[in-house]
């Protein structure tokens, strides 16, 4: 895959964490209410969760430092 920013060839691979916590993501200055949390808004769905680990497939751009990851989340 090619960079969008500056069109050099991308590195396919894994983002990985470690966490007890499910992957999740918010507008910038918004935060997760107590609401939002129970019901799972915002949670990357295709995030592979394991009991202390998640994983996310993505590319990453070695000249630019940025990455690009498919993502699906709950709203």
């Amino acid at each position: 895959m090619l960079c969008p920013w500056c069109g050099q060839e991308m590195q396919a691979g894994t983002l990985a964490g470690s966490d007890r916590a499910c992957l999740s993501w918010r507008p910038g200055g918004v935060k997760r209410r107590f609401m939002d949390v129970l019901g799972g808004r915002g949670v990357v769905k295709n995030a592979h969760r394991g009991l202390w680990r998640f994983t996310l497939s993505g590319h990453y751009c070695d000249h630019c430092k940025k990455m690009i990851l498919d993502t699906d989340i709950r709203k």
